[in-house]
């Protein structure tokens, strides 16, 4: 979404190992392969407006076993077709964990304007019948809690946009729901782009960018800012003297 919305160059990601904390502790790996942006370009603004309509639910389960797995894809089908009954739905990752207590469910909600919203839970204790019935119900709610918000982003995507709305050039605007709903995360991200950038987000999450070039010494500019800031001030209090 963000090389599509947001105009980065493209990144993959591939899983080497999957980690897990429970029990015995295994550590994972993942790779990523990112391409730079060219030198002296900037980030266009951006608007993530608009959400559309949910036309696709992408439905990821880690279990121990088939019977573990088809129980819980069963019932995360009967709530989502329950309130989106003309969803498509879509099963990209169904992944055996190899121990009983080990279990993963992530559900993504994508729009007809390209938008994603998800929710996921991980259980790290014996799994059971009635605990796929907690996590089928669980994820599937507060999916649907973020949906009616109507933003454009979850609440765990918003923070993450704000360096890009603080580098663009021009003014960028997130949509993030009902009364401008930020997180606590978000309002510290944006804070700190504030108190780093010298801009400002306004209470809708709008931004005007400082406009960063690749490579550029942003400090240097920040110094004349300030100089001429200075001198401004310096002729105003001439003048008023």
């Amino acid at each position: 979404m963000l090389v599509e919305k947001v105009g980065i160059p493209p990144i993959t990601s591939q899983i080497i190992k999957r980690g897990w904390s429970f029990g015995r502790a295994d550590v994972g790996a993942v790779q990523f392969d990112l391409t730079p942006l060219p030198s002296m370009s900037k980030l266009s603004e951006f608007n993530f407006t608009e959400r559309g309509e949910v036309t696709r639910m992408h439905v990821s389960i880690l279990a121990s076993d088939s019977a573990a797995r088809n129980t819980l894809k069963k019932k995360v089908i009967e709530r989502l077709l329950a309130r989106h009954p003309d969803v498509e739905m879509l099963f990209p990752i169904e992944e055996d964990t190899k121990n009983g207590a080990r279990l993963y469910l992530l559900i993504v909600a994508e729009t007809c304007n390209g938008y994603r919203l998800g929710r996921d839970c991980l259980w790290e204790r014996k799994s059971n019948a009635s605990m796929l019935e907690t996590m089928a119900n669980t994820v599937t709610k507060q999916l649907e809690e973020e949906l009616q918000r109507g933003g454009c982003v979850d609440e765990y995507m918003q923070d993450q946009l704000v360096v890009f709305q603080a580098l663009a050039e021009g003014r960028s605007v997130v949509c993030s729901g009902k009364d401008m709903y930020a997180t606590l995360h978000t309002k510290t991200a944006r804070w700190v782009a504030e108190q780093l950038l010298g801009l400002t987000f306004d209470k809708s999450g709008t931004c005007h960018g400082c406009g960063f070039e690749v490579g550029e010494d942003f400090l240097a500019r920040r110094k004349t800012e300030r100089d001429v800031e200075e001198s401004a001030e310096d002729l105003e209090r001439l003048e008023i003297a």
